[in-house]
């Protein structure tokens, strides 16, 4: 028979594996999602880089967002947003390594 500590113990250990499973279905999730919108994002580049009505002659959607018109304000809020989305993951991790750590390892 189990003592009371033994059956606490088992039941954190369970606890912890549910949530590393969520939080594995969760990211597969957002890895999902993101991967539909990078084929978004290349097919509409693809489709806005060949229309000669959308885009004038000769210019490619590239060149388009950095035009004097737009002084790079598209480029800057896009690395903004890669810097942004780094540095939450890495905070992320470094947080749960913590949480782990403090937990002894569970």
């Amino acid at each position: 028979m189990k003592t009371a500590q033994e059956r606490l113990t088992l039941m954190h250990q369970r606890a912890a594996a549910l949530i590393r499973k969520k939080d594995k279905v969760r990211l597969s999730i957002w890895g999902g999602v993101s991967a539909l919108l990078l084929l978004c994002l290349i097919s509409q580049t693809a489709v806005l880089g060949t229309a000669g009505s959308v885009i004038a002659q000769g210019t490619s959607a590239a060149s388009s967002l950095l035009a004097e018109e737009t002084g790079g304000y598209v480029l800057a809020a896009v690395a903004a947003f890669m810097a942004g989305v780094i540095l939450t993951v890495l905070l992320t991790r470094r947080r749960r390594q913590k949480k782990r750590n403090e937990n002894g390892g569970q």
